[in-house]
C-alpha cells in the first residue's frame, strides 16, 4: 500500500503519515521512502516514540544515512540491527 504523504513548506519537507517506525517495513515501503528522500531533503514522521535500537534500525534503511548508521553503531556497539538492507 502506498505511503500517505503531505508536502510541507513549498516542497522542502514531506510529511509521511501513518507509518510506524518501530515496525520493520517491507521492501516496497523501503523503496518508497528512499524515493521520497531523493526528492525531499526533509522527511517528517510525527508522533514516533522509538528506542535507541529502533532508531538505529530505521536509519540503517537508507544508504544516504550510512554515516549516521556507522555513528550509531559506535555509540551502541552491542546492538544488533534488524536490517541489513543498506
Amino acid at each position: 500500500m502506498p505511503l500517505e504523504t503531505r508536502l510541507l513548506d513549498d516542497s522542502l519537507a514531506c510529511e509521511v503519515i501513518g507509518l510506524h517506525l518501530w515496525e520493520a517495513p517491507d521492501e516496497e515501503t523501503i523503496d518508497e521512502l528512499r524515493t521520497l528522500w531523493a526528492h525531499h531533503p526533509v522527511l517528517v514522521f510525527r508522533r514516533q516514540a522509538l528506542s535507541e535500537n529502533e532508531l538505529a534500525d530505521f536509519t540503517a534503511l537508507s544508504a544516504r544515512s550510512s554515516a549516521l548508521s556507522e555513528l550509531i553503531g559506535h555509540l551502541l556497539p552491542g546492538r544488533k540491527s534488524r536490517s541489513s538492507r543498506i
